[in-house]
């Protein structure tokens, strides 16, 4: 049995699954969707996340009560919203949606483990696609903590992703193959070599080129016409020309709708506050298209020649439904051979999450039972205590004048001398700050001194501590609080 709630992190939305059993994965469905969009709308104090939150911050960004581009202004300190007349971060946006996934995962967990106590911190594997920087990683992955969940393995999506494939024979499990996908309208390649394990990892960004490569050719159109008509700065500077593409793929993706075979006439305000009107014929659009392909085609083989040779490479993924279109398809496989093309699958994220469940650290439900009633036994017995805190009452503190601390090699001596692989039989276990916890620090833990790290904040000595983690330098603990009460959960229909 498993009780590990697992979340990935898309371009705009996020999904979470179970798994308790090899037969029984299942995305949960919130508010009828198992896709967390990442967008909100927030009306005095209800937040929204859903398709209305999206819509209205398509059709004007500059709305204040509407909230996009997520993974960038969580990063912002000065964005922020209002609730209930408090002023609050961005990454806040998120708190309800948790609290809404915490009961939808109580009510099917429970079904599946009637045993499992949901006043216990939910177990997360978190994985991240690329192109969202570590920065936001962190942030999110905090912010989850927070909110009561216990971080049980923070997952490689190209691991999760290839050890999957293997599993179900997609794969070989010596192979080198190449990933295609989009994020955000860009187009990513990798380079991946594979022997059970990854041994060799390269990506590359195609700015632009993602998404609908005719979105992406009028988003290019519209602002290469309005710069040269204006004697804009962005053509000097490559880097600008490309951001101010990428800002344009949303009205591209809006004009294109409207524009068939007649001219597009639009007014366009560029970054540097050049506005200028433009037309675009709809030949200029399908030149584009087909000299597109030949670029990406171009790209390709030179990143591909940078790591391998396409005899090398195997297997070519098309990743993602932006790229499921037949046009797209047909290119690879004529360029490169049908044999060599795997066309995007349609249960991407049953595939990336089993891959995830595949490669986390096993969660034995009735080992971590017994376990949490070994600690409770423990804490009801009288233990000795410790001498370094009863130290100020068997010695006479003379007046205006502390105690000397004790020498640092003191605490050293003790350190237990263990193997690294015996630092796994620590997890979960309850200890005390012996001192100060930072990037480094000692803890005591059935009598033994370790060498420990905080996994966030710094934590004050004396305080108790939960071994959460190890690494070959020692252990890493966070402050052990009890767990806040869970959401009560949905009343079921007689």
């Amino acid at each position: 049995m498993d009780k590990t709630l697992t979340i990935i992190f898309f371009e705009d939305y996020f999904v979470c699954s179970i798994l308790p059993n090899e037969s029984a994965w299942e995305a949960l469905q919130v508010n009828g969707s198992d896709q967390m969009l990442l967008y909100f709308y927030v009306s005095g104090g209800d937040v929204r996340n859903d398709v209305f939150a999206k819509e209205r911050f398509e059709e004007n960004e500059n709305d204040k009560n509407a909230f996009g581009d997520f993974y960038e202004i969580i990063l912002e300190k000065d964005k922020t919203f209002r609730r209930f007349d408090l002023e609050l971060e961005s990454i806040n946006l998120l708190k309800d949606v948790i609290e809404e996934v915490k009961a939808v995962y109580a009510e099917r967990i429970v079904s599946f483990i009637p045993e499992l106590n949901i006043n216990d911190e939910i177990p997360l594997n978190i994985c991240f696609i690329p192109g969202i920087s570590r920065e936001v990683q962190d942030r999110i992955i905090s912010y989850f903590l927070k909110e009561g969940f216990v971080l049980n393995y923070k997952a490689d999506y190209f691991e999760s992703f290839a050890k999957i494939l293997q599993r179900k024979g997609i794969i070989a499990s010596k192979i080198n193959f190449s990933i295609v996908e989009s994020y955000f309208g860009d187009l990513l390649f990798h380079y991946i070599e594979y022997n059970d394990k990854i041994l060799k990892k390269e990506s590359e960004t195609l700015v632009g080129k993602g998404v609908d490569h005719r979105i992406a050719n009028l988003a290019k159109l519209i602002v290469e016409k309005a710069a040269h008509k204006s004697s804009s700065r962005i053509l000097n500077d490559k880097i600008l020309l490309e951001q101010e593409i990428k800002k344009f793929h949303r009205r591209a993706a809006t004009e294109i709708n409207n524009f068939y075979y007649n001219d597009l006439d639009v007014k366009i305000e560029l970054s540097d506050y050049n506005t200028t009107r433009v037309i675009i014929d709809q030949r200029d659009l399908e030149k584009m298209s087909a000299e597109s392909f030949l670029f990406i085609k171009f790209k390709y083989e030179s990143f591909i020649s940078k790591h391998s040779n396409l005899a090398r490479t195997e297997k070519i993924l098309l990743n993602g439904k932006v790229l499921a279109s037949d046009a797209f398809t047909q290119f690879f496989q004529k360029t490169f051979g049908a044999s060599k093309v795997v066309k995007p699958f349609d249960n991407f994220v049953e595939l990336l999450s089993r891959g995830i469940f595949t490669n986390a650290p096993s969660l034995n439900f009735e080992a971590i039972t017994s376990t949490e009633e070994i600690e409770i036994k423990i804490t009801l017995t009288k233990k000795p205590p410790i001498p370094e805190y009863k130290l100020p009452e068997r010695i006479p503190i003379p007046e205006n004048k502390k105690p000397p601390l004790p020498p640092s090699k003191s605490v050293n001596n003790s350190i237990a001398n263990i193997n690294t692989s015996d630092y796994s039989k620590l997890l979960n276990k309850i200890g005390i700050a012996v001192t100060d916890l930072g990037k480094s620090g000692k803890i005591e833990v059935d009598s033994e001194i370790y060498t420990a790290t905080a996994e966030t904040l710094n934590i004050l000595k004396g305080k108790k501590v939960k071994i959460i983690d190890y690494d070959k330098d020692g252990v890493v603990v966070k402050e052990f609080l009890l767990p806040a009460p869970p959401p009560p959960l949905p009343k079921k229909k007689t």
